[in-house]
């Protein structure tokens, strides 16, 4: 987690608002949808001894929002390809029992789904 509680607490307030405008439609039935409920994070940093050079990371972290009403998970899915696993948010209730345990370990959870 590099992100400070004041940082998670906008972060909430950005999901719950496309929420809200329903441009984000949460659950595991709605990854195919438009709206639905694919979420991707990104990471921007420099590059060590490459000044004004930038780097870009797109990748998923499992994360429950800090009100614990919503939950990014990342699970198998047969929706764009076999043996595929995506990143969508969910309702908390729902992700509780399932949401970790389909995954093979905590680097997994974590992983750097693509890099730019």
């Amino acid at each position: 987690d590099c992100l400070s509680a004041d940082a998670k607490g906008n972060l909430q307030q950005q999901l719950v608002a496309l929420i809200d405008a329903g441009s984000l439609v949460p659950g595991a039935d709605q990854v195919s949808s438009k709206p639905g409920s694919l979420v991707l994070f990104v990471r921007e940093f420099r590059q060590t001894g490459n000044d004004g050079v930038w780097q870009r990371q797109f990748f998923c972290h499992e994360w429950e929002l800090p009100d614990g009403n919503y939950l990014i998970t990342r699970k198998g899915s047969t929706w764009w390809k076999a043996d595929t696993r995506v990143c969508f948010i969910e309702d908390g209730a729902e992700g509780y029992g399932y949401g970790y345990s389909g995954l093979d370990s905590s680097s997994e959870r974590d992983a750097l789904v693509n890099t730019v």
